[in-house]
């Protein structure tokens, strides 16, 4: 704790600080119910059908193609972390900066070519997002005369963005998801006029508004409370 050291002066405005850092790998097998994604699976059809007179013949057809590759969703998280008190810890201010790289996240896959003919599911571990935020926290504990006052004011902003999916190269920048928050999803939009003899339209797909999740979350908070001492 700084606050303790030798060389911070005492008496002062300045009664507590500290700092915290913390950083670390975490791993999640939380895959969405799917089980032994390694392992091709075969589900039971309608099959064929045969003869002059048509009959039916059931069958199976491979419903998923095993990924020996797969592998669980890894985690760097850091945080770095302020605290501090003034006079006498009655006011006192804590900050929170934090980011967190995800890869190896679980997708379908997006680019495999459908002239190939493949309808069964795939799974690969190409997802990659970063999340980053600030968190602070005031709280306020002191007596004014005989009325005792507390109040705390928390702020929160959070925001990610997705750095790698495993979707196709597409023509235009535009039109790619890599680079953009999650959420946020492709629209089109329309430029151009129009008149009894000629109409001229210019229509592409530009990124629209976010959709759930946001992009990037504040929330803030306030809780203030009065209390009157009572004196004998």
């Amino acid at each position: 704790m700084i606050s303790n050291e030798d060389f911070m002066p005492k008496g002062g405005a300045l009664s507590f600080l500290k700092t915290r850092f913390s950083h670390g790998y975490v791993g999640n097998d939380q895959i969405g119910g799917g089980r032994w994604l390694y392992m091709s699976d075969f589900s039971r059809t309608d099959g064929f059908t045969f003869g002059s007179v048509a009959t039916g013949v059931g069958g199976y057809y491979e419903s998923r193609i095993g990924n020996t590759a797969i592998t669980w969703e890894k985690a760097s998280k850091t945080n770095l972390g302020f605290e501090t008190g003034f006079l006498k810890d009655r006011i006192k201010f804590n900050v929170d900066i934090f980011r967190e790289l995800r890869k190896d996240i679980l997708t379908a896959a997006g680019t495999i070519p459908s002239y190939l003919g493949i309808t069964a599911d795939i799974n690969r571990n190409r997802g990659r997002i970063v999340n980053r935020g600030i968190e602070g926290d005031l709280h306020v504990n002191m007596d004014v005369g005989r009325v005792g006052i507390f109040t705390k004011i928390n702020y929160q902003f959070v925001k990610n963005k997705i750095l790698e999916m495993d979707e196709p190269k597409l023509e235009y920048a535009h039109q790619s998801i890599t680079g953009l928050p999650i959420g946020y999803s492709l629209d089109t939009s329309q430029k151009g006029s129009s008149s009894r003899r000629t109409r001229s339209t210019n229509t592409r797909n530009r990124p629209s508004r976010p959709s759930s999740p946001a992009i990037s979350s504040t929330k803030t908070s306030i809780t203030t409370a009065l209390s009157t001492r009572q004196t004998a």
